[in-house]
């Protein structure tokens, strides 16, 4: 495929208007990505952070056995489950198990658009633009007015556990985009097969086996339901449906479902889990989602 091939499939027409259907089917992945948060805190109370991204990636891996593996050396689906596996959501969900509610979670974790911008220009020398500088200082000042808000998060510590989550995410999209795969939905199955392995002798390690086979004799509906939401919903369907736009259409028509995806994170938490929105969170919050569609522009 050549250098400015799409990440998937066929070039998107920049012309092209987008259907009732897809614009359904963007705002159900982004109501999937979403509530993705909630549904995770409400399994952290039961199940140890790592221990929750091995269940969670192990039953993300089962259409393995279905879907042939990518053409493309090992070392890539390696690096790729690393990162937006088991670096991504070792980190986002350990975040969230020490602290940081759903709703804030959700909005750092979205810094990767941002950190995307920085890596790539020193990784890449890739241009940063007016907009991007602007962008990032509007991020920088909304992550400083949530280290400050009280109710952020219980340390500074746990809102740094979820911007590592971002950096995870954001190296590994760049990865991606390096590699321009032709066969997305495989690479995005078979990097699932990487976490569960090293990130269960981590649980073993940092979590005990105490810990360990505690979560297992107390499996209930509410965590089978979390997995099974987390890792075919939130993993497979939605990624196929974003697949799917970004095919489609330009990234000025799909940006805005990705966008949309704090925003509901923090409404479906404070609806449903009762998460609190001080001034302070409400600014700091504020600024980082503003910053979000100024990155995009050129």
């Amino acid at each position: 495929m050549g250098r400015d091939a799409p990440l998937f499939g066929a070039v998107a027409n920049p012309t092209a208007a987008m259907t009732t259907g897809d614009f359904a089917l963007g705002m159900i992945a982004a109501a999937i990505w979403g509530a993705t948060y909630v549904v995770t805190a409400a399994a952290l109370d039961r199940v140890p952070p790592i221990l929750f991204v091995v269940m969670r990636f192990s039953a993300a891996a089962i259409p393995a056995f279905f879907i042939p593996r990518p053409r493309m050396p090992w070392q890539t689906v390696v690096l790729a489950g690393l990162l937006l596996g088991a670096g991504q959501y070792g980190f986002l969900f350990f975040a969230m198990a020490n602290g940081v509610p759903p709703g804030v979670a959700a909005v750092l974790f979205h810094t990767q658009a941002i950190i995307m911008v920085v890596l790539g220009a020193v990784l890449f020398s890739e241009r940063i633009g007016r907009h991007q500088v602007l962008a990032l200082a509007l991020a920088l000042a909304g992550l400083i007015v949530l280290a400050f808000a009280r109710d952020s998060a219980k340390t500074v510590t746990a809102l740094f556990l979820a911007l590592a989550a971002a950096l995870c995410g954001a190296a590994g999209n760049l990865l991606l985009r390096r590699i321009r795969s032709s066969d997305p939905l495989g690479l995005a199955v078979w990097m699932n097969t990487i976490p569960p392995l090293p990130l269960l002798a981590l649980s073993y390690w940092l979590e005990g086996p105490e810990a360990i086979a505690a979560s297992f004799e107390t499996v209930d509906l509410l965590v089978i339901s979390a997995v099974l939401y987390s890792a075919l919903l939130a993993t497979v369907a939605a990624f196929a449906v974003w697949g799917r736009l970004l095919g489609r259409y330009p990234v000025a028509k799909t940006a805005p479902f990705f966008l949309m995806v704090p925003v509901i994170a923090l409404g479906s938490s404070a609806l449903l889990l009762g998460e609190t929105m001080s001034l302070g969170k409400i600014i700091g919050a504020g600024l980082i989602l503003a910053s979000l569609p100024v990155v995009q522009r050129q």
